[in-house]
């Protein structure tokens, strides 16, 4: 039991490098928005790259976690509830705090890329409106025949006129 313990406090280690990387990412999202939001876009795209770069070490940290599990005699897919359940005390608290604190972290990563998704969306939205303002989209064309007489109005939309949404 001694090296599945081990391997279990290796986990917790993990767990902890994990939330690390999370806080950094959260961090570098709650960024995102003030770029954003002030239209900084070259800072924007500094931020994208640091995000991928952070999500590669995640990826990697991830992947070492569940091969700790693997070799601790847990599924891959154990759950730390289950890994938990026959641990010393003092281990389990520290796993399930480790949980607890990614979980945390992850909640409230999602809530941050749903506000972004929502502002960029808006953002979008504005851009068509402008572009539909300043091409005449849908508008009404009056044609004239020889002569200069008026002979019919047509809808005319401009090819400006973009569907971000298709």
């Amino acid at each position: 039991m001694n090296g599945k313990i081990d391997k279990i406090q290796r986990l917790i280690e993990i767990m902890d490098v994990l939330i690390d990387l999370h806080r950094r990412l959260l961090n570098v999202e709650e960024s995102k928005i003030e770029a954003i939001v002030n239209q900084d876009w070259k800072r924007l795209q500094v931020l994208l790259q640091e995000s991928e770069i952070l999500m590669s070490e995640i990826e990697d940290v991830e992947e070492e976690r569940i091969r700790l599990i693997k070799d601790a005699g847990y599924d891959a897919e154990s759950s730390i509830s289950e890994i938990s359940v026959k641990l010393p005390e003092n281990i389990r608290v520290l796993l399930e705090k480790s949980r607890d604190n990614l979980i945390g972290i992850v909640n409230e990563l999602k809530e941050i890329n749903r506000k972004t998704r929502a502002m960029l969306e808006g953002s979008l939205e504005v851009i068509n409106f402008t572009l539909g303002l300043l091409s005449g989209g849908n508008s009404r064309v009056k044609t004239y025949g020889i002569q200069g007489k008026e002979i019919g109005e047509t809808e005319h939309t401009s090819s400006m006129v973009f569907d971000f949404k298709a």
